[in-house]
């Protein structure tokens, strides 16, 4: 639906969180951090 919208172009950004506070929206601890972007990353790759 995204790249219909965007007329076959999109381009996609993210962070993994630098700061404690934004973890607990998503119901992660901050410790796991790393672990978690590079799992999410590899996510999306496939």
């Amino acid at each position: 639906m995204a790249q219909y919208m965007s007329g076959g172009r999109i381009d996609l950004m993210m962070s993994h969180g630098n700061t404690d506070s934004v973890y607990p929206w998503f119901e992660k601890n901050i410790r796991n951090g790393i672990p978690l972007a590079i799992e999410n990353y590899a996510l999306l790759r496939r």
